[in-house]
């Protein structure tokens, strides 16, 4: 009951937030043009603006300077070419506006995950976004089945981050909270690969068989939704498969560990199919994949 409760009281919420950034979206109540990330972002400003009078002094990460250096040199590329082509189109040329943005929500979502985590690690920030892209694609499955869901949603929540919501009725494609089309295939790629690489080089979750079952009923939770929602996860899947293939699959030394997790995979990936063929037969919406 205790573990339910943190999950409900501080897991849920901090995942929200996760969400906000990782899959920004726009309320409909809102201004146009405010979504999650942005709010995010203000977080971030002051979140920054606290620090620095705390320390008295400005702090900028090292390694962010190579990002900022490279992201003004595009944009100095992108401003010149506008100029020389004689076009009015500076989407690019102000992409530093979009990439400011975007490391303020990060920031302002870390230190918001700071409330609870001490210190935000690899493995905490890949829990929180596998949690939160199998909730995605199980919400997606839910709102495409049950009306009164897709009601709610589209009354309150805009996907205009991403796509005008007429065009996502129009071409009838599955969609949860700021998870659709390219968009939502790219970072379910990103989440994918993550896994693999925190499945293979965390030695605690490999010696776990329940952790290794529950991350790799994720992995195909993720990429067979993920693919209906956009085709683009494959590209995903192929990466984490031949990570695990490769870090998991040598022929000259087989541990013991490895054929626990590809027997694992072996049962996980029968159970999902079996889910599949199920819903193939008895509901409608996996004919978008076909």
């Amino acid at each position: 009951m205790m573990e339910v409760r943190k999950i409900l009281t501080i897991y849920a919420p901090l995942m929200v937030i996760v969400s906000c950034y990782f899959f920004p979206f726009e309320l409909t109540f809102l201004p146009k043009g405010i979504n999650t990330k942005i709010i995010l972002a203000v977080c971030g400003a002051v979140f920054y603006y606290q620090h620095t009078l705390k320390t008295s002094y400005v702090y900028i990460n090292k390694k962010l300077l190579w990002a900022v250096l490279i992201v003004i040199c595009f944009c100095l590329t992108c401003f010149l070419a506008v100029d020389y082509n004689h076009t009015d189109d500076y989407t690019y040329a102000l992409y530093i506006i979009s990439f400011v943005t975007w490391l303020g929500g990060a920031y302002g979502t870390c230190r918001l995950l700071n409330l609870y985590h001490e210190r935000v690690t690899f493995e905490i920030i890949m829990n929180y976004l596998i949690a939160l892209c199998v909730v995605q694609c199980v919400l997606a499955v839910v709102i495409d089945l049950v009306e009164p869901v897709k009601s709610f949603i589209d009354t309150y929540v805009s996907q205009a981050t991403i796509a005008e919501d007429d065009f996502l009725q129009k071409t009838d494609r599955l969609y949860a909270v700021g998870a659709t089309l390219d968009v939502a295939g790219a970072r379910f790629s990103i989440v994918l690969l993550g896994l693999s690489v925190l499945v293979c080089q965390n030695a605690r979750i490999r010696s776990n068989r329940v952790a290794i079952a529950t991350y790799l009923l994720a992995f195909l939770v993720i990429g067979t939704v993920g693919n209906i929602i956009s085709r683009t996860t494959l590209v995903g899947m192929i990466m984490g498969g031949l990570y695990f293939l490769f870090k998991t699959g040598n022929v000259l030394l087989i541990k013991e560990e490895n054929i626990r997790f590809w027997w694992t995979a072996t049962l996980i990936g029968g159970f999902v199919c079996g889910i599949i063929f199920y819903f193939y037969n008895k509901t409608s919406f996996f004919s978008d994949c076909l």
